[in-house]
């Protein structure tokens, strides 16, 4: 299996990586979050886990956000530079 993938959008190259998202040492990790920044699931807690404590004293600071937003944080103790937390749940949504 293939541990990347590069595509070509117009002069810019996008690679994309197959592994580990907390062992990612891209500048930015981008995962979606609800407008709390709860990072309360799957791939995102998973970031928040191995990130540390200062990701969420981060986030913590810029909510609530709106569903659309992208939220930038530091990525604490993971080898990237930052965290694009990309606002998928507004407010008063429920699960189906």
């Amino acid at each position: 299996m293939a541990t990347s993938r590069a595509y070509r959008v117009g002069p810019s190259t996008i690679t994309i990586l197959f592994g580990d998202i907390t062992a990612s040492r891209a500048e930015v990790i981008v995962s979606s979050d609800d407008f709390e920044l709860s990072m309360g699931g799957g791939v995102s807690e998973a970031i928040s886990t191995a990130g540390g404590q200062s990701v969420a004293h981060d986030a913590a600071k810029l909510v609530p956000a709106s569903a659309g937003d992208v939220v930038v944080t530091t990525a604490g103790r993971l080898p990237a530079k930052y965290l694009f937390h990309a606002i998928t749940i507004g407010p008063g949504w429920q699960a189906p």
